[in-house]
């Protein structure tokens, strides 16, 4: 991505350019001070007077007072592909997943269950013992419940 080339095309008044960062005036709010900062490798600009900061497809949006895929579309004519897609990874999507996987039950696996016999009570909620057969359910003793497998395809 050719940020210096984004900033470029939007008019942004550049002060001082560093290996991996670009100091300018910012675009967004139009101030005096140099208090706007780009990641030239990234993208992740942010103002530090009071625009906030996000992703470069944000700050076209922004600058040019257009919608989020109207401001991708800009970038493509423009003939740069931003590489942003919202919730595509990074830190957050790390940590997100990293949550979840701790979030999610560990799966135990069945224990060998009985299917020629059930508790009076699921034949009495009218579950015949063909059904039962041939969705292979069965009575588990060791957790003392109906084991119902859930087939996959």
């Amino acid at each position: 991505m050719d940020v210096e080339r984004i900033i470029e095309a939007l008019g942004v008044d550049v002060t001082k350019s560093g290996v991996r960062e670009i100091n300018a005036r910012c675009p967004v709010h139009g101030g005096d001070d140099p208090n706007f900062n780009i990641n030239a490798e990234t993208g992740m600009w942010m103002c530090h007077s009071h625009c906030g900061g996000g992703n470069i497809t944000q700050l076209v949006a922004r600058v040019k007072g257009i919608k989020f895929a109207a401001a991708k579309k800009w970038l493509k004519e423009l003939g740069v592909v931003s590489g942003f897609t919202p919730g595509a990874g990074g830190r957050l999507k790390k940590a997100r997943d990293k949550t979840a996987a701790k979030d999610k039950p560990k799966q135990r696996p069945c224990p060998p269950f009985d299917n020629t016999t059930v508790p009076r009570w699921v034949l009495d909620r009218g579950f015949t013992t063909e059904i039962l057969k041939e969705y292979q359910c069965g009575y588990s003793r060791f957790y003392g419940a109906l084991v119902i497998p859930v087939l996959q395809s």
